[in-house]
């Protein structure tokens, strides 16, 4: 018999359930839990601590984001990759988290994929959104000794080519400061390899 085990923030694994397991199907999935050929088991350990698969450590920090969620932290050897989208950095605590535990969670990390909607002009505005500024994120992943840095969370509005620009002006930022992070931006079917 097959096995799955589902792991992730607890309001989002209601979320998950409700949309997965919904009896009637709404064409998210049209087949009750009940009735498929596996055993499903909700897991809450992401919550409480780190899980090992497969010699990947994985971690969870909870976001800065009104709906909650989680960040990720994956460490295979010395490789280590970080998904930090939906995530407003700032100075004062969230959860029970600082800027400086999440310059801790990110770490030496090879890869950082961080939000990164907003210029410092646009953010303003937004503060409370649960989204970041590109200037934000860098300093945030430089204090982080992050290695390469993926801007991710593009604002719907912006275009490729405005994405562009922010990528570009965020390099321009990095090389005024004389850091040697790789930046580029989060682009649709990317592979990223460590």
């Amino acid at each position: 018999s097959t096995h799955l085990k589902i792991d992730g923030y607890h309001t989002c694994m209601n979320g998950l359930r409700s949309t997965f397991d919904n009896k009637m199907g709404d064409g998210f999935f049209p087949v009750k839990f009940a009735d498929l050929k596996a055993e499903i088991t909700h897991l809450d350990k992401l919550h409480h601590g780190d899980l090992e698969l497969d010699g990947v450590v994985i971690s969870a920090a909870p976001l800065h984001h009104p709906q909650g969620g989680f960040a990720f932290r994956f460490k295979e050897g010395e490789k280590v990759f970080v998904f930090m989208t939906d995530n407003e950095l700032r100075q004062d605590r969230w959860r029970g988290r600082t800027l400086k535990d999440y310059v801790k969670f990110c770490k030496g990390a090879d890869i950082l994929v961080h939000d990164s909607q907003y210029t410092t002009g646009e953010i303003e505005e937004r503060r409370g959104w649960g989204h970041s500024d590109y200037e934000a994120a860098f300093a945030m992943a430089e204090k982080a000794e992050v290695k390469r840095l993926i801007l991710t969370h593009h604002d719907p509005a912006r275009t490729d080519l405005e994405v562009t620009e922010l990528t570009a002006q965020c390099k321009a930022l990095a090389g005024a400061k004389g850091s040697g992070m790789v930046i580029e931006a989060a682009m649709e079917m990317s592979e990223l390899e460590l």
